[in-house]
Order: structure tokens, then C-alpha cells, then sequence
């Protein structure tokens, strides 16, 4: 899930995730990212470009939050799993097609539209593991996202970890010591239980969602930019550049 609803108001109030970083947006630079997924969700607003086989979500209201957005992409993993062509209703959210809006008002259309590559049945659908990425990050790559899994399930019962022993989700430490929060993969089940604590989703601060998670950490070694590099500030759009 790449949360992309952000106001960008130092940036003016542009698209961010469509901004340019090496010639291509950053949004899909994430996207690359995580190519291998099951499924892949972006919750942002009707206006980013997405490529062929990647779902649009919105989270309830538009401009909710990093919380309410994170409801609003697992509510469509959730349906998912619905026959090609028909609406879902998961949870609060309501899933069409390719698009899903999620909250309290219940259904806003029962026609379902597939969108252009997206698969047309995902019958059984089951995601344990599910990675919460912002849509600015221009360098996470693939390698990144295997190492958080990797150390994910390095974490799992058996081998001397006794079970709901280990975290809930994995992230990224920075070179401060901060957890990059929006750079992490999690248990799909442990979201939607912290999720449950603090409804209704709008408004609610990440760390809010996270505080009652176990959270493991990784730090990032490689010597050039670090995966967690986010673009809040034309500076950071320049220095971008200037790495790639």
C-alpha cells in the first residue's frame, strides 16, 4: 500500500507523487519497488497516472490522514477477493472494479468498472504481510523492501523466537535513530487489530496507529541515499537529482 493523499503544501500543493525525480515520478519509482506483490494499492486522489495492474483507493474523507488512508487500502485488500465485475462491501468500504472508496457512508455505486490490468478474479486472496510505503521515496528499491521482509519473517515463531514474541511490523531506522514509519512492511492482521482501537480512522496521527504495535528495525548500510529519502521540500527534489 503507497499512501499518496498527501496536501504537499510545501510544495506548493502540487501532485507530489507525480513529480519527477531521474525522469520519471516518484510514485512509480516506489511502485517499482514492491513489483512483485500480490497486489498493489495506491490510496491517493483520481488524478495520479497509475501503470497497467496497480489499484487506486480513497481514503474517507479525501484528505483524511496517513490513518484513514491505511483503512482504506486494507479495506481494499479485504475486497479484493469480490468476482470480477461486482461491487464488494468490505468493512466500511465499498470495492468497484479498480477503485475503492472506503468510510462510513456505505455504497457510492454498485456498477463495477475493472480497470486496465487489473486482475479479474482474486478469489481467495490472502495477504498476511503488507508494506506501508509513502509515494515519495525515490530511492527504495526492490533490495530495500526484501531486506524488511526478510527480517520480518526472520522474527517469526520457530528458531528460538517463542510465538507473539516478535513485532508486528518491521521499519527502517535512520541515521538518527528515528523510525521511518512509512517505510515499513507489517502484518496485515496486526494493522487491522490497531485499526479496530482507534476508530473512527480520520484525522488520528500515525504514531497513534503504531503505539500499541511491536515495531522491529533495520538500518539501511549502503554507502549513497537511503531508501526513507522523502521529497517534502523543493531542496529535497534538488538534492534528489543531484544523487540520481
Amino acid at each position: 500500500m503507497i499512501l499518496a493523499g498527501g496536501a504537499a503544501r510545501r510544495l506548493g500543493g502540487v501532485d507530489k507523487p507525480m513529480l519527477m525525480v531521474g525522469g520519471r515520478p516518484m510514485l512509480h519509482r516506489v511502485l517499482d519497488a514492491v513489483a512483485d506483490a500480490v497486489d498493489r494499492i495506491v490510496v491517493g486522489p483520481p488524478s495520479l497516472r497509475l501503470p497497467a495492474g496497480v489499484r487506486r483507493v480513497r481514503e474517507d474523507p479525501p484528505g483524511g490522514g496517513p490513518v484513514a488512508a491505511t483503512a482504506a487500502g486494507l479495506a481494499g485488500l479485504a475486497g479484493a477477493a469480490g468476482p470480477a465485475g461486482s461491487a464488494v462491501v468490505a468493512g466500511s468500504a465499498v470495492v468497484a472494479g479498480s477503485e475503492v472508496v472506503a468510510g462510513p457512508a456505505g455504497v457510492r455505486g454498485s456498477d463495477a468498472v475493472e480497470g486496465p490490468g487489473v486482475p479479474g478474479a482474486l478469489t481467495g486472496l490472502s495477504v498476511p504481510v503488507v508494506a506501508l510505503l509513502a509515494a515519495d521515496l525515490p530511492f527504495l528499491d526492490r533490495g530495500s523492501i526484501l531486506a524488511l521482509r526478510a527480517s520480518l519473517a526472520g522474527s517469526e515463531p520457530g528458531g528460538g523466537v517463542p510465538a507473539g514474541s516478535g513485532p508486528d511490523g518491521v521499519v527502517f531506522l535512520d541515521r538518527d535513530g528515528r523510525r521511518q514509519t512509512l517505510c515499513g512492511v507489517w502484518r496485515t492482521d496486526s494493522l487491522r487489530a490497531a485499526l479496530a482501537r482507534v476508530e473512527p480512522a480520520a484525522g488520528v496521527p500515525l504514531r497513534v496507529l503504531l503505539a500499541g504495535l511491536r515495531v522491529g528495525e533495520v538500518s539501511a548500510t549502503a554507502v549513497g541515499p537511503p531508501p526513507w529519502y522523502d521529497c517534502d521540500e523543493p531542496d529535497d527534489l534538488h538534492r534528489a537529482e543531484e544523487w540520481i
